[in-house]
């Protein structure tokens, strides 16, 4: 019987649970070698934490620098990842187009993605 009742008793402690917690990128600098003609990329960026303040592409042999409208409607996202992909396209629609894709993530869930579309004639979008 006290087994019992200390084996209740434990149960109705409170528990405390690690909680996991996203790490930002403040600073980030990514390099590929290319793919199928894409010539090497390098993605500089900075960010304070709730938002991608300054970013800057190097692609298709030249140097874009994202406009800080665009980088607006990236929105407050707390990045602690990035992937990058590459699309050779055709010249009427733009050339090649370089997708960055931004994503906050946890171990086991993935809670938020948004892209920016880069196309070798300089335009650039936001796909979310």
């Amino acid at each position: 019987m006290k087994v019992l009742l200390i084996f209740i008793l434990m149960l109705s402690l409170p528990v405390f649970a690690s909680k996991e917690g996203i790490l930002p990128l403040t600073n980030f600098v990514v390099e590929s070698k290319g793919l199928d003609g894409s010539g090497p990329i390098v993605i500089t960026g900075r960010s304070d934490g709730d938002h991608i303040s300054f970013l800057e592409v190097e692609a298709f042999g030249k140097t874009y620098t994202v406009p800080a409208g665009i980088i607006g409607d990236l929105g407050n996202i707390y990045v602690n990842g990035l992937s990058i992909s590459y699309e050779a396209g055709y010249k009427v629609i733009g050339g090649r187009s370089l997708y960055i894709t931004f994503i906050r993530s946890f171990l086991k869930k993935e809670t938020t993605r948004i892209s920016l579309v880069l196309k070798e004639n300089g335009d650039i979008r936001i796909k979310k």
